[in-house]
């Protein structure tokens, strides 16, 4: 079996237990009189489009807009504009990719559901119910060199690119800078606690320093965005470079392990979806995260060995190459 046919394979396997998310949060909204004319004046709306990235699997559709009930969270002041992103009055949640039934809640009950943070039967939680590391923003000077957030499309592809996936906490975070004095690098010290992958023999290591280029807020006040946290503990995927150790995609939430041992991704991984998956909402970080919105929680013991399958799935014809 070649690459193409082995890729083909797993997706068609993965896909076929796929979880309808939506439906999840649906069976929890009450009916309202006024429900089916706003209904018909959404069907006017033929897509669905929160930021740039467009992920073509419905599922992950469904949980992307799903978690728009987000959107009466209060979004700090120093931080994005909140006029972009959230109405005076919060009428619709979501609208499915593709034109199929939008469903509608009043400002209210939306009030109502979001300030008892969810609840795992309906297949969402609230970000502050999870067990994280404190958030501790760290700005980015003026000079920084910076990459835009959009700089790179995310695919699951670009574990192809993987040398190493480990489990680690970040017990530092600091900026490199070059000869001219600015700021090139956020710098990361990752306590590991587990190495999952290596293309190289790493026994021995205790710890490892992890480079990321500098993706910034858009805001009045500028931050790293999607940052690692100081006592957090990430899965990472990451690529050697000139020696060292770099993020391999740092335009996106890497995967974060919570205080119980689950697993917050982002909704890009489409493979990784099952039917426990759980729709995670929370408060955009700058009015250029758009991955806010995407975020979901496996707390099943099999997740582990689904991304490492995954990235041997999408190393499949390299490794075949060796």
């Amino acid at each position: 079996m070649d690459e193409k046919q082995l890729k083909a394979e797993y997706r068609k396997w993965r896909q076929q237990e796929t979880p309808d998310l939506w439906s999840r949060i649906e069976s929890n909204l009450k009916e309202h009189p006024d429900r089916d004319k706003e209904q018909e004046e959404m069907q006017k709306i033929r897509s669905f489009q929160p930021g740039r990235r467009i992920f073509q699997t419905s599922a992950v559709a469904a949980a992307a807009v799903a978690a728009m009930v987000a959107v009466k969270m209060s979004v700090p002041d120093s931080i994005g504009d909140k006029s972009a992103w959230m109405g005076t009055k919060t009428e619709t949640i979501a609208q499915i990719t593709g034109g199929e039934e939008a469903a509608v809640m009043e400002a209210g009950e939306l009030d109502t559901w979001m300030e008892e943070g969810g609840n795992e039967d309906s297949g969402v939680v609230d970000e502050g119910q999870l067990m994280l590391a404190a958030c501790h923003p760290m700005a980015v000077p003026e000079d920084a060199v910076t990459i835009p957030a959009d700089d790179q499309y995310f695919s699951e592809a670009v574990l192809k690119d993987a040398q190493l996936v480990c489990r680690g906490t970040v017990t530092d975070v600091s900026l490199e800078e070059d000869s001219s004095g600015k700021a090139v690098k956020v710098v990361y010290k990752v306590s590991l606690d587990q190495v999952d992958y290596a293309e190289d023999y790493v026994a021995g290591m205790d710890e490892i320093t992890v480079k990321s280029p500098i993706v910034k807020t858009d805001g009045d006040e500028v931050y790293i965005l999607y940052q690692l946290q100081i006592g957090g503990t990430y899965l990472l995927p990451l690529l050697q470079q000139e020696g060292g150790w770099e993020l391999l995609y740092p335009f996106a939430p890497q995967i974060q392990v919570t205080g119980e041992g689950d697993y917050l991704f982002h909704s890009g991984y489409a493979t990784l979806m099952n039917d426990e998956t759980l729709v995670v909402t929370g408060t955009p970080q700058g009015s250029n995260d758009v991955y806010y919105d995407r975020m979901v929680l496996r707390k099943d013991d099999n997740f582990l060995s689904e991304f490492l399958s995954l990235v041997e799935v999408e190393q499949g014809g390299q490794n075949e190459e060796k």
